[in-house]
């Protein structure tokens, strides 16, 4: 039997028996939606009315007080900014509680409150301030009274919100005791149901999902077996033809990479040795402008050789070209050294390094690709972050494999972070996220070529967010990685 026979028999008797119950959870799904709506309006109401509102009372009555003994404009103000504030609380509250079992108590209030500030513009202690500030007697009584008006208000809100409530909770117990007995008859059902289907597609699917995930961690000579279904022997031989077109051009990607890179750097290092030259004066001496040119050319051809250096590097690693040597290694060693190679660019870009490591730190790994990841980390990082930022690097042991101890590498900057959404992202291919505040940006293989490289060495690597602003990034690596890491 084809498997959409299958399928479509199966969803046929779900749909009938989801289409009988449809109706009657619409009904419910109202009332609690409706119930839902007035206990948020309630809610809100009560939030209006909280000891928020109650101590920005307090603050008014204190910075009138302030006032009347210092006379300091700065007090007249503050009483001003305050006041403000409860008008505008007020008023929220008048528009939310309109046709509410609380409005006489709101009306009440609002009236109070409108009386109190018109009062206060006739009796102000100093009609010359810039803010008419009330008499102390006048302001302790009318806040005093305020607040009562206002636990008067919240009182009636909250007996509100208990009734709406209680009658949520019977809308509820009663749903929930008719969508138990009609659910579990749908339930029973519907698993029959889905158990048959799954029963005779289960198989397949695994095999195939197997086989997808193999494909998408890069191995494109995978091949998906046959199946007695169809459906599934078509789409096995689909999926083959696809995993084979996709090796195809993903080596022909890594090969115009890396021949494409190879190419231009002769080319490259002969324009970088003519500037080099004509810098020199050989040729004969040139002017402040001219000099300024071609240290900026010198300059571009050097990134654009790190870049050309960073695309071989990374067509390497992918198609494990790439040989590792892991002897002992001393992590904090290598750490301190890295920020001690970037002291001139940190110094140029108005940025500190701060190391947190311990004298000595040895764990299993290839100490050149570690000191590339390191490096790579503090680039990444002295290029978002702002002049008269920190850099900090720390290196501590953590848990790793069989037991035995690890390493955790952290370096953090004060750049402007890295949403949810990105933090996945940024360690692909080319990927670019935000714009650097210090140097030019790169080409986005730096954190590709660290995730590379360390999941060569059986670690971990991620980016959290830094309390206080800025990103973390964090590489975790075993003490002893398999031997047979690619």
């Amino acid at each position: 039997m084809r498997v959409s026979t299958k399928l479509w028999s199966g969803y046929g008797l779900l749909l009938l028996l989801l289409g009988s119950l449809l109706v009657y959870h619409i009904s419910i799904i109202r009332d609690l939606a409706d119930a839902q709506r007035r206990l948020t309006a309630v809610s809100v109401r009560v939030s209006v009315t909280s000891a928020e509102q109650l101590d920005r009372l307090d603050q008014l009555l204190e910075a009138g007080r302030k006032y009347e003994v210092s006379e300091d404009s700065g007090y007249a103000a503050l009483y001003a900014e305050i006041a403000v504030e409860i008008d505008s609380a007020v008023s929220d509250l008048d528009s939310l509680s309109r046709g509410a079992p609380e409005a006489p108590r709101v009306a009440a209030l609002v009236a109070r409150w409108a009386d109190f500030r018109a009062r206060a513009a006739t009796e102000a202690v100093d009609s010359v301030a810039p803010v008419l500030v009330p008499s102390p007697p006048l302001l302790g009584s009318e806040v005093g009274a305020m607040r009562q008006a206002v636990l008067d208000v919240s009182q009636a809100a909250r007996s509100a919100m208990v009734s709406e409530m209680d009658r949520a909770s019977r809308d509820l117990s009663r749903a929930r005791r008719s969508a138990w007995i009609v659910g579990a008859a749908a339930l029973l059902a519907g698993l029959t149901i889905i158990l048959l289907i799954i029963r005779s597609i289960t198989g397949s699917l695994a095999r195939l999902s197997a086989a997808t995930r193999r494909v998408a961690e890069g191995e494109f000579g995978r091949r998906l077996e046959g199946s007695d279904d169809e459906e599934f022997w078509e789409l096995a031989r689909n999926f083959n033809a696809m995993s084979h077109r996709l090796g195809e051009v993903d080596e022909l990607k890594r090969n115009f990479l890396s021949g494409i890179s190879h190419d231009l750097k002769s080319p490259l290092a002969s324009m970088k040795e003519a500037m080099t030259v004509l810098l020199d004066g050989v040729p004969g001496p040139v002017n402040d402008r001219q000099r300024r040119l071609l240290e900026l050319g010198l300059a571009s051809g050097d990134r654009l050789s790190t870049m050309i250096s960073d695309l071989l590097m990374l067509a390497q690693l992918e198609s494990h070209a790439i040989e590792y040597s892991f002897e002992p290694a001393d992590v904090a060693h290598m750490a301190r050294q890295a920020v001690e190679r970037l002291e001139a660019r940190l110094e140029q870009a108005g940025v500190e390094a701060a190391v947190d490591a311990p004298e000595s730190l040895v764990v299993d790994c290839d100490q050149a690709r570690m000191a590339q990841v390191i490096e790579n980390l503090l680039d990444n990082a002295l290029k978002f972050s702002p002049a008269g930022g920190t850099v900090r690097v720390e290196v501590a042991p953590a848990g790793g494999n069989g037991g035995g101890n690890g390493v955790q590498l952290r370096v953090s900057d004060e750049g402007p972070g890295i949403s949810d959404a990105d933090k996945e992202a940024i360690f692909e291919r080319f990927a670019q996220c935000g714009e650097p505040s210090g140097s030019a940006g790169g080409v986005g293989l730096g954190l590709t070529i660290c995730r590379e490289i360390v999941t060569a060495h059986r670690g971990r690597i991620g980016v959290d967010d830094r309390p206080g602003g800025g990103s973390t990034f964090h590489v975790a690596l075993p003490a002893r990685p398999a031997r047979s890491a690619p």
